[in-house]
C-alpha cells in the first residue's frame, strides 16, 4: 500500500476523484499526453488497491492469485480503454472490470484457509462501493427511461424508490396484480441489458465497452 501511495502522489487529482479521472481521460483521448498518462496512471493504481483489498479482507488465495486477478483486470482494462465509447464512463467501467475479474477467480477457486470470524466480517464501506452504487444506479435509471411507458413509474417507483408494491398500486391506482405483472415484465426486459449485467456477470463488458450500444 505505501507504494500504491507513491505512484497515486504522481496523480495531480485524488485516487477517489473518479470525476477529475474521466477528464483525464478524455483529454488523453484527444491527444493530451500527459492527461493519458494519468488516466493510465491512476485506472492501475486504483485497480491494484481494489484487488489488493479485497484479498486482505477476504483471506483466502495466494499472493500468485492476486496477481493473476489483478492480470486479467489490467488485461480488461486496456480493453475498454480502447474501445469505450463515453470517455466520462470509463471510471465505471473500471471499477466494473475489476469486480469481473475478481468474481472470475472467485468462480474458480479452492478454499485453502478456514473461514473464521474476521473472514466472515463485511468489507468497510469505502471508495469502491460509493462508485459500483453510483455506476449500478445510473445504468438502472437509464435502462428504466427505456422501458415502455406503461410500466417505466411501476419500474422506476419499484427498483430505484425500493417501494413496496401496495404503495405503488395506491399512487398509481393499478389493481395490485396490474402492479407485479408490470414489475415482472420491467425485470425480465432489464436482466438481459449488458449495461446491467455487466456489473454482475463475466460475460460482457459496460455499454460501449465494445463499440455497439445497448
Amino acid at each position: 500500500m505505501r507504494s500504491l501511495a507513491r505512484l497515486a502522489a504522481d496523480l495531480p487529482f485524488s485516487l477517489d476523484d473518479t470525476a477529475a479521472a474521466a477528464e483525464a481521460f478524455a483529454r488523453g483521448r484527444a491527444g493530451d499526453a500527459e492527461a493519458c498518462r494519468h488516466a493510465d496512471l491512476w485506472a492501475y493504481v486504483w485497480m491494484v488497491r481494489y484487488v489488493t483489498r479485497k484479498f486482505l479482507t477476504e483471506r483466502v488465495g495466494t499472493p500468485s492469485d492476486m496477481d493473476a486477478v489483478q492480470s486479467r483486470a489490467m488485461d480488461g482494462i486496456l480493453k475498454a480503454k480502447e474501445q469505450v465509447s463515453d470517455p466520462a464512463r470509463f471510471p465505471a467501467y473500471v471499477s466494473v472490470v475489476c469486480k469481473n475479474a475478481l468474481l472470475s477467480h472467485r468462480a474458480r477457486r479452492h478454499v485453502t484457509v478456514e473461514a473464521d470470524d474476521t473472514t466472515l466480517e463485511p468489507e468497510p464501506e469505502d471508495a469502491h462501493a460509493d462508485l459500483d452504487r453510483a455506476a449500478i444506479r445510473r445504468d438502472v435509471e437509464t435502462a428504466i427511461e427505456a422501458l415502455p411507458a406503461g410500466i417505466r413509474t411501476v419500474a422506476r417507483m419499484r427498483f430505484l424508490d425500493e417501494a413496496p408494491f401496495e404503495d405503488i398500486a395506491e399512487a398509481t391506482g393499478h389493481p395490485l396484480p396490474t402492479v407485479r405483472a408490470y414489475a415482472s415484465k420491467a425485470t425480465a426486459r432489464l436482466r438481459d441489458l449488458g449495461a446491467l449485467r455487466a456489473h454482475y456477470y463475466d460475460d460482457v463488458l459496460p455499454p460501449g465497452a465494445d463499440g455497439t450500444a445497448e
